[in-house]
């Protein structure tokens, strides 16, 4: 059962939206379907609002506050969906395949084992795992070799074409002298 203090009626500070949504809630009734609505309201009642001839339970615990005051509610359940802080339970070891985990020593696994992600140390895992996988293969890969051989052509290309030897740009063009 949801504990909220009963004895006094729910308030919400002044929302920032524009005049017309002055001192008025936002309900957001999430549907079966994965879509939702909004709907403004100012609380007459104590402790619920009607929407479309339903009652919904107005719990100050469930209020989300910012600059605009919303409560959260599933179609036709009275009860509105409260949003709790969780704080990861993913640690740095998940990051890792079987494979290398087999392979790492005792020491490295606890202290990957016991450090949890964050959002920046994950983006720091994933950007570093990105870069080793990336240069992980030892020797160039087709693709690097395309490049590569690719922009030698066009550096060559380019100087001929400032030293005078060849005239690149009007062979491209049609232009040049036959």
């Amino acid at each position: 059962m949801i504990k909220d203090n009963l004895e006094t009626p729910v308030e919400w500070g002044e929302t920032r939206t524009g005049f017309f949504k002055k001192g008025k809630i936002k309900i957001v009734i999430h549907y079966e379907d994965g879509s939702y609505l909004e709907y403004w309201r100012k609380n007459k009642e104590d402790y619920t609002i009607s929407i479309n001839k339903r009652k919904y339970l107005l719990l100050a615990v469930a209020i989300e506050q910012g600059t605009n005051p919303s409560i959260h509610y599933y179609f036709n359940n009275p009860a509105p969906i409260i949003f709790k802080y969780q704080s990861s339970k993913i640690s740095a070891i998940n990051m890792y395949e079987k494979d290398d985990i087999q392979t790492m020593s005792k020491g490295l696994k606890h202290s990957l084992a016991t450090t949890f992600l964050d959002s920046s140390t994950l983006h720091s895992a994933l950007t570093s795992n990105l870069l080793t996988k990336m240069f992980s293969n030892q020797g160039l890969t087709l693709k690097g070799w395309l490049i590569l051989m690719g922009g030698t052509l066009i550096i060559i290309l380019v100087v001929l074409q400032l030293t005078g030897v060849v005239d690149v740009i009007g062979m491209i063009s049609g232009g040049g002298a036959t």
